[in-house]
C-alpha cells in the first residue's frame, strides 16, 4: 500500500471535488459531530494496512417513493466507510474509463478525466451541426442547462452540467432529418441487479491491485447489513446518498452491452445514447426499432440485466422532441427569471401538456419556479405551490429545502405559516422519510421549530425497523 501521505492525497479537494465537505455538511442526515478529517483519514489508513478494516451498518437510511407505495432504499454510509468507497473508486477510476462508447454519458471519473472525452464529444457534435433550426424559422446553439433533479454529489454542478450535454447531444443528433422514430428504454432496478461476481472477474482483468480489488469487493458484499438478512450479498450494488462512486462502477459494468448496442444499432444505420439507466435510440422507422428492442431485450440477459418493459416507448421523433420540451428549454436559455405575461405562459404550457410531457412535465415545474419573479401574482404561487405540495412529488426523490424556501419566499406573512402549517400536517401521513429531513432543513432555515419532525422520523424507522450504527 502506498504511503499515508500519498492516501491523503487522494481526499485533497482539487482531486475529490467537495468530498469532506459533502460527507460532513451536505447530508440530508445531520451528522452529531464532525471528526477531525486528518485523524479520521489516519484511523482509515491503517485499518486498511493492517487487514483490519470492514464495513459498518449505515448510519442512516432515507426513503423515498418509487411509485405505487413501493420504498426505495437508499443507505447513509458513515464517514469511514465512504472514504473507503470513494477511496477504491478513486484507484480504479482510470482503468476503467478507456472503453466508453460514443453516445453514452453518466461516467464521468471522479477527477473529471471521462468527463473531459464527453466534452470533446459534444464539441464534436455541435461543430459540425453549428446551429439548429426552431419552428419559428430561428436559429440557436444549444448552450442551455436543461434541468434535471441531482442526487447529492461531490460536484453537483458535473451532474447537472453531464446531463445538459447529453440532453444537448440528444437534440442535435434527433434534428438529422434521416430520424424519424425514437425508442426510449430502461433497465429495470439496474443498480440492485448487477452481479457483484461478474463485475469482480471484470476488474481484475483490468486491476493488478489485488489490496483494492479486495477493498471495494469486501465493502460491497458487506455494505447492506443493516437491512439485508445474509451477511454477504453478491447481487447489487449501493444507491448511496452520494451516488458517485456507484455511478461510475455501474457505469463500468455496462460498458460490454453499450459495445453491443452501438453494434446493434450500426446495423439498422440507428444511433445508440445512453445516460446512466436511461437508454434512447434514433432510427428511420418504427419497425427497425421493434426489431431492435427486440433483439436487445435478449442480448441484455447475458449481462444478468432486462429491461422494464413498462417504461419501453416507441414514438415519432415529434412526439419525442415535445416529450423533452427541448424548444421550450432552449428558449429560456440563461433567463434568471421571467415577467409576468411569460409565467402565465409557462404555467399554461405546463397544464396544456403535462401528461405529455417526461415525468409528468417535473423538469418543467421546477424550471418555471426557478424563473418566478419576487412580484409574482398570488394566482400564478398558489398553483405553483399546489403542484409542487402534492403527496406525490414530496415523497420523490425531486424535493428540496431550495424549492420550499423559493415558494416560502413568495408568500406573504399569512400565507407563509399556512405553508409551514400545511407542510407539518403532511409529515403525518406521507412515509417516505426523505420528505421529512428535506422539512427538517427546510424548518430550521427559517427560524421553525422542527421537533415534531425529529419525532416523526424516529416513529418511522421503527416502523420500517431501519437497523442503523
Amino acid at each position: 500500500m502506498e504511503s499515508f501521505d500519498e492516501f491523503l492525497g487522494y481526499f485533497n479537494e482539487g482531486k475529490g471535488g467537495n468530498f469532506w465537505k459533502t460527507v460532513t455538511k451536505d447530508s440530508l442526515i445531520p451528522l452529531e459531530n464532525i471528526p477531525d478529517k486528518k485523524a479520521l483519514l489516519k484511523e482509515i489508513y491503517y485499518e486498511i494496512s493492517s487487514g483490519n478494516y470492514s464495513p459498518n451498518k449505515p448510519r442512516g437510511y432515507i426513503l423515498i417513493n418509487k411509485g405505487q407505495c413501493v420504498v426505495r432504499l437508499i443507505p447513509v454510509f458513515s464517514i469511514k466507510d465512504t472514504c473507503v468507497y470513494f477511496y477504491c473508486t478513486k484507484k480504479i477510476e482510470a482503468l476503467i474509463y478507456g472503453n466508453r462508447v460514443p453516445n453514452t454519458f453518466g461516467g464521468w471519473s471522479l477527477g473529471g478525466a471521462i468527463r473531459c472525452d464527453e466534452r470533446r464529444e459534444l464539441a464534436e457534435v455541435v461543430a459540425s451541426l453549428l446551429s439548429y433550426e426552431m419552428s419559428d424559422g430561428s436559429t440557436v446553439s444549444l448552450d442551455e442547462s436543461f434541468e434535471y433533479a441531482m442526487p447529492a454529489s461531490f460536484n453537483p454542478l458535473a451532474w447537472k452540467e453531464n446531463w445538459s450535454e447529453f440532453m444537448r447531444t440528444l437534440y442535435a443528433n434527433s434534428r438529422a432529418d434521416v430520424y424519424e422514430y425514437v425508442a426510449e428504454l430502461d433497465i429495470a432496478n439496474f443498480y440492485d441487479n448487477i452481479n457483484i461476481d461478474t463485475l469482480e472477474k471484470k476488474l481484475e482483468s483490468l486491476s493488478k491491485d489485488r489490496g483494492v480489488n479486495s477493498l471495494l469487493f469486501s465493502f460491497l458484499k458487506n455494505c447492506n447489513l443493516g437491512y439485508m438478512e445474509a451477511k454477504v450479498s453478491n447481487k447489487g450494488i449501493p444507491q448511496d446518498e452520494v451516488a458517485d462512486c456507484s455511478r461510475l462502477i455501474a457505469n463500468y459494468y455496462i460498458q460490454d452491452y453499450d459495445e453491443d448496442m452501438y453494434n446493434l444499432c450500426n446495423e439498422y444505420g440507428a444511433k445508440y445514447f445512453r445516460y446512466a439507466d436511461d437508454q434512447l435510440i434514433l432510427a428511420q422507422s418504427k419497425a427497425i426499432l421493434e426489431e431492435i428492442v427486440s433483439r436487445a431485450s435478449v442480448m441484455i440477459l447475458k449481462y444478468g440485466l432486462c429491461f422494464n418493459h413498462r417504461k419501453v416507448k416507441i414514438m415519432k421523433k415529434s412526439t419525442f422532441e415535445k416529450q423533452f420540451s427541448f424548444e421550450w428549454f432552449i428558449n429560456r436559455k440563461e433567463m434568471k427569471s421571467v415577467d409576468a405575461p411569460t409565467l402565465n405562459q409557462d404555467i399554461i404550457f405546463y397544464q396544456e401538456n403535462k401528461k405529455k410531457l417526461r415525468n409528468n412535465g417535473i423538469s418543467v415545474l421546477l424550471r418555471i419556479l426557478t424563473l418566478a419573479p419576487a412580484d409574482t401574482n398570488s394566482d400564478a404561487i398558489k398553483f405553483i405551490k399546489r403542484e409542487i405540495t402534492k403527496t406525490k412529488f414530496l415523497a420523490s426523490s425531486k424535493l428540496t429545502s431550495w424549492q420550499l424556501t423559493k415558494i416560502y419566499g413568495l408568500l406573504d406573512t399569512n400565507e407563509k405559516s399556512d405553508f409551514v402549517a400545511e407542510l407539518k400536517a403532511k409529515s403525518q401521513v406521507i412515509l417516505q422519510n426523505r420528505f421529512h429531513y428535506v422539512l427538517r432543513n427546510f424548518l430550521e432555515s427559517i427560524g421553525e421549530n422542527f421537533d415534531e419532525i425529529d419525532e416523526r422520523i424516529r416513529v418511522l424507522n421503527e416502523l420500517f425497523v431501519l437497523q442503523t450504527n
